[in-house]
C-alpha cells in the first residue's frame, strides 16, 4: 500500500499538495490557500473536492469483520494459536495512510446436529474487546464425524432470519449484531475458521439425531453476494475434500489459507487483502476529488465544420 496520497490543489500559478496523512487540519490549510490566491473556478473546485475528501480524512475507512469460529474438539490444538494471532493482526491494520476503523463481530459454533448450540456476541467489538472475548474461549465437543454446522453459523452472522429465529440453536438470547449499512467508505469481510466441511441440505449423509440441515452452499454464496461481503474465507487444515467444499462455496474472494505452522495464511489476509481494500476505497475517493480539481477542458478555437455543397 502507498505510504502517502497527495492531492494537488491548484491556486493561481502554484499548486498546494495536500497529503492525506495531514488530516483535517492539512485539508483546511490547503483550502484556505486556494481561497486566498486562487481564481473563482479554482475556489469552487477546491470546495467541492474538500467536501469529497473530508469524510475520508475525519472518519476514515470502516472495515466490518465477521468471524465464525469453530470451537469443536478437533480445533483444540489450533485454537490458542488462532486466538493469540488474530488481535495483533487486526491492530496492525490501523497504520495506513488514512484512519481504519475496525468493528468485529464474533460467533462460535460446534455442531447443531447433536444439540451443541452457537454462541453469538451481541455487539460489534473493537480489537481490544475482540481480544478479551477470544481469551475466554476453549475448544471441546463436536460429533466426531466429518461435518459441522458452519453454514448455519455463517448465515447467522449474515443476519438470515431463518437461522436467527431458531432459539434452540443459540446458547442464550443473544444474536449477532445487525449489519452496518455500506457506504463509499465501508467494506465487509467474512472470516470463517473451521477444519471440517459443513452439513448441507443436499448432502447424502444425514445426522441420526433427527436434526435436518436446511442450508446449501448456493444459498450462502448468494447471501454473501447480496450483502456485498468483500471476502469469503475458510481457514482449513485437514482433508482435500474439505478444501473442495469451501472452494465451491467461496467464489467471492476465492481465498484459502492454512492455519498450520506459523499462521502465514492469516497474516497474508490481514497484511495484503484488507490493506488492499483500504487502498482501493482511498483511491476511489482521491480520484473523485482529483478529477474535480482538474481545469475545465478548453474550448476549441479551430475552424468550424467544412460544408460541401453538391
Amino acid at each position: 500500500m502507498k505510504d502517502t496520497h497527495v492531492i494537488p490543489f491548484p491556486a493561481a500559478d502554484e499548486t498546494i499538495n495536500f497529503n492525506l496523512r495531514q488530516g483535517p487540519a492539512g485539508l483546511a490549510r490547503a483550502l484556505a490557500v486556494v481561497k486566498s490566491k486562487g481564481s473563482l473556478s479554482q475556489k469552487q473546485a477546491a470546495v467541492k473536492a474538500a467536501k469529497v475528501l473530508l469524510p475520508l480524512v475525519t472518519e476514515g475507512v470502516c472495515i466490518e469483520v465477521r468471524v465464525a469460529l469453530d470451537t469443536t474438539g478437533s480445533m483444540i490444538e489450533d485454537l490458542p494459536h488462532i486466538c493469540a494471532a488474530l488481535p495483533p493482526l487486526l491492530t496492525s491494520l490501523t497504520n495506513q495512510a488514512v484512519k481504519v476503523n475496525l468493528r468485529i463481530g464474533l460467533l462460535t459454533f460446534k455442531d447443531l446436529s447433536i444439540g451443541e448450540a452457537m454462541t453469538a456476541y451481541p455487539s460489534l467489538m473493537t480489537p481490544d474487546e475482540f481480544a478479551a472475548a477470544l481469551a475466554g474461549l476453549s475448544g471441546g465437543g463436536g460429533g466426531g464425524h466429518d461435518m459441522e454446522t458452519s453454514l448455519e453459523a455463517v448465515m447467522a452472522l449474515l443476519g438470515d432470519q431463518r437461522v436467527l429465529s431458531q432459539s434452540r440453536w443459540f446458547t442464550n438470547s443473544a444474536r449477532p449484531p445487525a449489519l452496518l449499512p455500506l457506504t463509499q467508505l465501508s467494506r465487509r469481510v467474512l472470516l470463517l475458521i473451521t477444519d471440517e466441511r459443513a452439513w448441507e441440505a443436499q448432502a447424502q449423509d444425514r445426522p441420526e439425531t433427527g436434526w435436518e440441515p436446511s442450508l446449501t452452499r448456493a444459498q450462502v454464496r448468494w447471501r454473501l453476494t447480496q450483502l456485498r461481503f468483500l471476502v469469503g474465507l475458510a481457514v482449513e487444515k485437514s482433508l482435500p475434500h474439505h478444501r473442495e467444499f469451501w472452494k465451491e462455496l467461496l467464489t467471492q474472494g476465492d481465498i484459502m489459507v492454512d492455519i498450520r505452522g506459523d499462521l502465514l495464511g492469516l497474516k497474508a489476509l490481514f497484511q495484503t487483502v484488507i490493506p488492499r481494500t483500504v487502498e482501493e476505497v482511498t483511491e476511489e475517493v482521491v480520484t473523485e476529488a482529483t478529477q474535480l480539481l482538474l481545469p475545465p477542458p478548453s474550448r476549441s478555437t479551430g475552424p468550424g465544420p467544412i460544408v460541401i455543397n453538391l
